[in-house]
């Protein structure tokens, strides 16, 4: 705040300083300001000066912008893990991604897939299954510890043959401690694969 102060102020002496040059550079002593164009000049010089202010607003608002993020304490959590097997699932099986690529705030656990919100607030989680060639049908879930029974997120993967994949991404309000993990909801065929490092799951905390 300071510096936009100073740099207001030196822009008003500066503008002051130009406007006395162009009225002595501009005309000499018998001249009047109709020949010499004065007021046009003088017109010029004060609409820039109003595009300098307008700048400087616009910095002032950007200045005030920053320092009330920097201000709003909200912590930096995130995390992003794949599957390090290429596990055989069934019905009610939860995905462990043990293979933990980000995990800013150490609020993923990769030992039992499950990410515990480590404070209230607004998160948005995504996450990607491949099934193997032979993978059949899989239909996963996104669950939690205090939203009992609700689905927030499905994925399905069907494989005819080839490898499928199934992705979806989703915005939830999370309580404080609410853990979240991603659980197998249904399979057809007996003994479905999930395709390691191509599986993933990710999230992080938008706001609090």
């Amino acid at each position: 705040m300071h510096m936009y102060h100073w740099i207001k102020c030196a822009v008003m002496s500066w503008g002051c300083y130009f406007l006395v040059v162009l009225l002595i550079a501009g005309c000499d002593s018998t001249c009047t300001p109709q020949e010499e164009g004065i007021e046009e000049r003088v017109r010029g010089l004060e609409a820039f000066r109003n595009v300098i202010f307008t700048w400087l607003e616009r910095l002032q608002n950007d200045i005030l912008l920053v320092n009330a993020t920097a201000k709003c304490g909200v912590p930096t959590v995130a995390f992003s893990a794949q599957l390090t097997t290429s596990p055989q699932v069934k019905r009610n099986d939860d995905l462990v991604f043990a293979g933990v690529i980000t995990n800013i705030g150490n609020a993923y656990d990769p030992t039992s897939g499950r990410f515990t919100c480590p404070v209230s607030g607004t998160y948005f989680f995504t996450a990607t299954i491949l099934t193997s060639h032979n993978g059949g049908r899989v239909e996963v879930t996104l669950r939690s510890s205090k939203k009992a029974g609700k689905n927030l997120m499905l994925l399905l993967a069907k494989s005819h043959g080839d490898h499928n994949s199934g992705s979806n991404s989703v915005i939830v309000q999370c309580e404080k401690w609410e853990e979240i993990n991603l659980r197998v909801n249904h399979v057809r065929d007996p003994n479905p694969t999930l395709w390691n490092y191509w599986s993933t799951f990710s999230g992080y905390l938008i706001a609090s």
